[in-house]
């Protein structure tokens, strides 16, 4: 009954969008998406409601191909509750989202070992070179709902998905989340307020927080890599790299870089005489 509503609102609406519906699992149809696809372009959206179904082989042929970015809807707070479970499909189906051909899931992994684990995994066998994640929590509580999982294979990819992230994640997500907790106390108690609790934050605190936590990591890390690296490095490999790991824009990583130019600690070559900020192509080395 639900194929038949998505197939009748489909055929309402196709003035506006040409869209094809596929009635089945999603890994009985990837080679037909695949076929459809042949050599172009695509956003891949992958969006189950759990985890079953959408295994790591699944998405590895719709992203592999250059061109093709991919979206994946982690529920992490599905995967939370029952990925140290013991029932006996559990550990199976963990192995195949998470692509796990050489043994069963860690047990016992946090929320930041469990994605880094994802991202690993979709890095190493989709063929994606570049992979982000961020942090879409429950409105009423501070806990992670789901984490949206970006791979693609221009760093464009991850400037826009670390954008987006400030502007949802962080400016948006601060009014929502404290109008979401009003609604959720005023039903609770039965007492109606002309005004919000607590202040509107400027920044999500779940999102601030993440954020100084790259800020910090970036500042500590940055002379360390600099020193490590083989080849110099330009600002565009600095901030890919970072943006990758860290819920941080190309703007905070430019803030670190202008700070740690300022002191001395490292050197921008081609710096301009009226220059404000470190640009794309230009080496940031060591004294």
């Amino acid at each position: 009954r639900s194929f038949d509503h998505l197939r009748a609102y489909v055929e309402k609406h196709r003035e506006d969008v040409d869209a094809l519906v596929l009635h089945g699992r999603f890994g009985d149809h990837v080679e037909e998406i695949s076929r459809r696809l042949g050599n172009d372009p695509a956003l891949v959206f992958v969006d189950p409601t759990g985890w079953v179904g959408a295994d790591m082989r699944f998405i590895k042929p719709l992203a592999s191909q250059k061109g093709r970015d991919v979206i994946i809807n982690v529920m992490y707070d599905h995967i939370h509750r029952f990925k140290d479970a013991n029932h006996e499909y559990l550990p199976q189906q963990m192995r195949d989202f998470f692509g796990l051909d050489d043994g069963a899931l860690p047990p016992g992994l946090s929320e930041p070992q469990t994605m880094a684990l994802y991202r690993q995994q979709l890095k190493r066998l989709c063929a994606v070179p570049l992979v982000a994640d961020l942090v879409v929590p429950i409105a009423t509580h501070d806990r992670t709902k789901f984490r949206l999982v970006v791979g693609g294979h221009h760093p464009a990819v991850l400037k826009l998905f670390r954008q987006v992230e400030y502007d949802t994640c962080g400016k948006l997500a601060g009014a929502v989340r404290t109008a979401a907790k009003d609604r959720a106390r005023e039903a609770r108690t039965g007492a109606l307020s002309l005004f919000p609790s607590s202040p509107v934050p400027e920044l999500d605190f779940g999102y601030k927080a993440l954020n100084a936590e790259g800020m910090a990591a970036v500042r500590d890390g940055m002379i360390k890599v600099l020193r490590l690296s083989r080849v110099p490095l330009t600002f565009k490999e600095i901030w890919t790299r970072c943006l990758s790991k860290y819920h941080i824009r190309v703007q905070d990583v430019a803030e670190v870089v202008g700070e740690l130019r300022n002191q001395g600690a490292l050197v921008v070559e081609g710096w301009g005489a009226r220059q404000r900020k470190v640009v794309d192509d230009q080496v940031v080395r060591l004294p």
